[in-house]
């Protein structure tokens, strides 16, 4: 999971504290929270939600999400190797999981990964879109 300790996470086991959108996504993501693959990291403060991973992160504010965007440890430097890259880095399960949030968000993930502007964010929400890839 990630070193990034925040200050004003709050627990990610203790539902009763966390912010709704915080508790959609530990719902999603259920069994890798139980397997230690990933933690959903509720950032009152800031009105945001990150969702943490070994090898990547996605970051959400607001509630309807305002914002979004997605990190990985080795993002390329070439546009036509991000699919691939973001493919290597999130796991088929956890890429299921996005699927799975994003369908209970009735498509807001996507939409604004790709409104973040940013090319890798977008690509990932191509992924979300297409569930053939894996």
């Amino acid at each position: 999971m990630s070193d990034r300790p925040h200050e004003d996470a709050r627990p990610q086991h203790d539902e009763a504290l966390m912010a709704p959108l915080a508790k959609r996504c530990a719902a999603r993501f259920t069994p890798q929270i139980d397997a230690g693959e990933v933690d959903v990291v509720d950032l009152p403060d800031e009105g945001a939600v990150e969702i943490q991973a070994d090898e990547w992160t996605l970051h959400l504010e607001g509630d309807p999400i305002a914002l979004a965007f997605v990190a990985i440890e080795q993002e390329p430097e070439r546009a036509d190797e991000l699919a691939g890259a973001l493919r290597a880095a999130i796991a088929p399960d956890d890429l299921d999981s996005l699927r799975a949030l994003n369908a209970d968000l009735d498509g807001a993930l996507a939409t604004r990964l790709v409104a973040s502007g940013d090319a890798l964010s977008s690509t990932l929400a191509g992924l979300l879109q297409d569930p053939t890839t894996r």
